[in-house]
């Protein structure tokens, strides 16, 4: 008997306890809930690509992507693509 009234006192005191409020700020402290930004941003000479890094799958390290005026889903440049691309952003 005095086993039970000691776990209905103990679950009372713990039940009791406020919970602190929940912000926003609390919530998006976890990164996987915040996303990953993109980052260096830069129009292509015909401004009808841009380009920037990413890291939707938390790889070590970005990637390049691409986004057009029609297809607005973003692409993984391609080796070569990224190649050129960073070759004609060096020579201007």
């Amino acid at each position: 008997m005095k086993k039970i009234i000691l776990l209905l006192l103990i679950s009372q005191a713990a039940w009791s306890q406020p919970l602190a409020p929940l912000t926003v700020e609390k919530i998006m402290r976890d990164p996987k809930w915040i996303g990953v930004a993109p980052s260096n941003l830069n129009w292509s000479d015909d401004s009808k690509q841009l380009y920037f890094n990413w890291n939707p799958d938390n790889n070590p390290g970005d990637s390049l992507y691409s986004l057009s005026l029609t297809n607005r889903t973003p692409q993984k440049v391609s080796a070569t693509t990224r190649s050129a691309t960073i070759v004609c952003r060096n020579l201007q």
